[in-house]
């Protein structure tokens, strides 16, 4: 739609360039999961470390590196290869930038520690090597205690 002058309107903040979103936006709906994932890919993270369904929010401000993620559930899964449980609250945030989450809140992973029975561990900090193919991800808690894994276990298994 163009204005009064003849020329169209400028783009909003939620149009993507090659995919990646852009400065800062707020999408709502089914299309709030493919941008969140997009969004880690282009930081350097697997998309299946998070277990997410039913997102309803996701809001992204590139400046600061800030995001959140409002989900209508909350939802977990296994990740057998990490020998952990990964449990995503309703609402999350955190700051990313290449390689790094920071501020991570409503993220929880417990690794098992016996068949039924896991430790339950707030990491606030993760990383990941710069080798995708045979890296590490690194998990670090309020405490500093670091934790890692190949970063292949939160890969999506290919069926």
């Amino acid at each position: 739609m163009a204005d009064d002058l003849g020329s169209p309107p400028p783009p909003p903040t939620s149009e993507l360039a090659n995919g990646i979103i852009q400065e800062q936006d707020v999408i709502k709906g089914p299309a709030a999961l493919p941008k969140f994932l997009l969004l880690l890919e282009e930081f350097g993270f697997p998309p299946g470390m998070f277990p997410l369904r039913c997102v309803e929010e996701f809001g992204f401000d590139r400046s600061s590196g800030r995001w959140w993620l409002q989900l209508k559930t909350r939802c977990e899964q296994e990740f057998q290869s990490a020998n952990s449980m990964v449990f995503c609250e309703e609402q999350m945030s955190g700051r990313i930038q290449k390689g790094k989450i920071l501020d991570l809140n409503g993220w929880k992973m417990k690794p098992v520690v016996h068949k039924t029975l896991y430790l339950s561990v707030n990491y606030r900090e993760l990383w990941v090597d710069d080798d995708t193919t045979f890296g590490k991800i690194h998990f670090k808690d309020c405490k500093g205690f670091v934790q890692s894994f190949p970063l292949q276990a939160f890969f999506p298994m290919k069926q």
